[in-house]
């Protein structure tokens, strides 16, 4: 993935990756509108945006970061028929407000601001033009979004990017790979919380916690946590008494995690 270079300093994300995303969330939707007449055809998908309510979001201690939907028209031809689409989905991010001074837990062996997770949201219309899917996501694993163009952009938002130290490009030098699994809810939906953990490189290299949810709703949602910190030895364990984060920093992330998703809900 090429370098960002232009920046927005109003939310941090540079205009090339907004474009990135743009293009790689290209096609997402749900049948909605047809219009036009002979070999052109015209749909419209939009999704209902999935928020963190205030109260919930002031208890669980997390600020707004920004919210915004992410438009996209496309046209492609299927079946020799020329298929127009727009699609609309909606992002929103959450950034926990850790405790400053990076305090250890109780066995001293990770810091528990590391383990603070920032939250982002998509919630995209799921599509089927003569049937063909028109969404990315549809069908894709977790695991292999958070190495996809389109997941990898969804994770820059997130602030994977910022985990550790800021760096231009994403690149895994060891891993992803799966840590844990546990129930949970979404949209109030039963769903499963997916956890990953990886290295990233860079000087130095930072150890990253990615988790992630989806369910289908009255919309695709696919829910994400990502939170790290710099390692200096890049071969240990990711959780336990000689890995990067002590299992109860992990667990209270992904607790923490847990409930922001447990109170998410569809704005309106």
């Amino acid at each position: 993935m090429a370098p960002d270079h232009e920046s927005t300093p109003s939310t941090g994300t540079s205009v090339l990756s907004r474009r990135r995303l743009l293009g790689a969330m290209g096609g997402l939707g749900s049948v909605a509108t047809l219009a036009g007449c002979g070999s052109i055809r015209t749909y419209e998908f939009t999704a209902q945006p999935v928020v963190l309510p205030p109260r919930p979001r002031n208890r669980l201690g997390f600020e707004e970061v920004r919210r915004e939907p992410v438009t996209v028209a496309q046209s492609r031809d299927v079946g020799g028929v020329q298929v127009r689409a727009t699609v609309e989905s909606h992002v929103a991010i959450y950034q926990a407000t850790a405790p400053s001074g990076g305090a250890s837990d109780s066995r001293g062996d990770s810091p528990l601001s590391a383990a603070a997770p920032n939250v982002g949201v998509v919630s995209t219309p799921s599509a089927s033009v003569l049937g063909r899917s028109f969404n990315p996501l549809a069908h894709r694993s977790l695991p292999n979004l958070i190495t996809s163009d389109v997941g990898n952009e969804f994770l820059r938002r997130a602030g994977l990017d910022q985990v550790g130290s800021p760096r231009e490009r994403i690149r895994w030098e060891r891993g992803p790979t799966f840590v844990a699994e546990r129930g949970g809810t979404c949209v109030d939906t039963s769903t499963k919380i997916e956890s990953y953990a990886g290295v990233l490189g860079g000087d130095p290299p930072t150890v990253a916690f990615v988790h992630l949810v989806r369910v289908d709703a009255k919309s695709i949602v696919l829910a994400a946590a990502v939170h790290g910190h710099t390692v200096s030895d890049s071969g240990r364990s990711y959780v336990g008494a000689d890995g990067y984060l002590s299992r109860r920093a992990f667990d209270d992330a992904v607790g923490t995690f847990g409930d922001v998703c447990g109170a998410f809900r569809y704005e309106g």
